[in-house]
């Protein structure tokens, strides 16, 4: 790295992000969701702002350090399943010394495997001691493992017992470490308050893209062509929906399913998901009227969100904010939820919406039943749910996002933190205890 980058960047009011990094959409398909999610977000910050990104290794970008956009330095320091990459991450936090905040983008699969969670409370704690001011985004919520124990493919009840255990071991070092704790929506923030009692968590609705593409004109009753849309994974109930796929045919002939998205770039080097993802992409190969277009960029969103007149999410479990929801947003599409995310109604922007558009809970949730979702989908009345995703994109546009963080990282005047070895200490210690009540 040059001097002048060096120099460039390092600098107190400069911004240190741990996250992927995709320079163009096209490298989404190798990552996970949080590289689209954060550089999106982040490059709506005021130009003025230096951002130094530590990202992840892939074969699709440089294992250099490179300038993106005049503004960001991307620094690979990482990789999956290399736990010595905490070493490289903790010498490259080092060197750039002067920056004061630190925003920690954190998924439990981010870095592949198990031991994610324990390389995360690492690199926190080195901040900690640092006095670094650490807003950590927690993307998934889970209390319960036995939830998802068919997506991460866990059975045995001691396991998931001592898994439920280290959570909570894990978001109360998180809370006590960091400066402020940041969540997508209103039902995690409620979650974790039943683990923690504390002022520094801080809900950040999931941006929607502005300049929105304006939904043509409904003339249809039914809705013909339904998008599933994301990474193709368990807990998003897709094996569910294309199995239930020939049922829904027989009352509407016309009915097509696009499921426009590939494997879990996190999970796709695990037997059990390949199996998964081999039996799932089988059955959509052979099932007509459904299509399969693999990743799709940025790029073909559009033209895949036109062809669709509504986009289905039959969610398993609620554990994180739904990107594709926010794509759906951002064209002004009907969505229609599984009842497993009706904890989105917490959220008083969603709520609002609802109300405002006149939708009740049953003209937007429905159950992972074949009959009952037959019965649903005769009864959808696509201009009122037009209307509502009109109302929460506005709510949730990406420049009232970007404010709100805004104001979370610099609405505050930035000093160092102090705290004694017998602070941390007994931190450390209270964590342990308050996990085990």
């Amino acid at each position: 790295m040059s001097t002048k980058l060096f120099k460039k960047y390092n600098l107190q009011d400069s911004l240190i992000v741990f996250s992927s990094y995709a320079k163009s959409s096209g490298q989404m398909r190798d990552m996970n969701a949080l590289a689209w999610y954060t550089k999106h977000l982040l490059l709506s910050l005021p130009k003025n702002k230096r951002i130094i990104f530590l990202s992840e290794k892939t074969t699709s970008i440089s294992y250099s350090p490179f300038e993106d956009q005049d503004r960001i330095l991307v620094i690979p320091c990482w990789k999956k399943n290399y736990a010595q990459s905490i070493f490289n991450i903790l010498r490259t936090i080092s060197i750039f010394n002067s920056p004061k905040r630190f925003l920690f983008q954190f998924e439990f699969n981010m870095f592949g495997n198990i031991m994610g969670p324990i390389l995360t409370l690492g690199i926190v704690l080195y901040l900690f001691l640092l006095r670094k001011k650490i807003y950590f985004q927690i993307h998934q919520v889970v209390l319960d493992v036995a939830t998802i124990k068919d997506q991460i493919h866990v059975k045995n009840p001691f396991i998931l017992h001592f898994f439920n255990f280290s959570l909570r071991i894990f978001y109360r070092l998180i809370f006590l470490f960091s400066h402020k704790v940041i969540v997508t929506e209103e039902a995690l923030s409620k979650r974790l308050n039943r683990i923690v009692n504390t002022n520094k968590l801080i809900i950040l609705p999931h941006h929607v893209l502005d300049e929105p593409i304006v939904s043509q004109p409904i003339v249809q009753k039914k809705a013909n062509t339904l998008l599933f849309f994301g990474y193709l994974s368990w807990y998003k109930g897709i094996d569910w929906l294309v199995k239930t796929f020939k049922t829904l045919q027989q009352r509407n002939s016309q009915l097509k399913l696009i499921v426009a998205g590939g494997e879990s770039p996190t999970q796709k080097h695990k037997k059990f998901y390949r199996h998964y993802y081999t039996t799932l992409k089988h059955r959509m190969h052979t099932t007509p009227g459904i299509t399969h277009t693999g990743f799709i960029s940025d790029k073909q969103v559009k033209g895949y969100m036109k062809k669709a007149d509504m986009v289905i999410l039959p969610y398993r479990s609620f554990i994180s904010s739904s990107g594709p929801l926010s794509w759906a947003l951002a064209h002004h599409k009907p969505v229609i939820f599984s009842t497993h995310l009706k904890e989105y109604m917490y959220s008083p922007d969603f709520a609002d919406s609802m109300k405002q558009a006149e939708i009740r809970p049953c003209d937007l949730f429905f159950d992972l039943d074949d009959a009952s979702f037959n019965d649903f989908l005769t009864k959808i009345n696509l201009k009122k749910l037009i209307h509502f995703s009109t109302l929460l994109a506005q709510k949730r546009s990406q420049k009232n996002v970007v404010k709100q963080l805004y104001t979370i990282l610099y609405g505050e005047k930035t000093s160092a933190l102090s705290y004694s070895w017998l602070q941390i200490i007994t931190r450390i210690r209270f964590a342990l205890n308050y996990a085990q009540k």
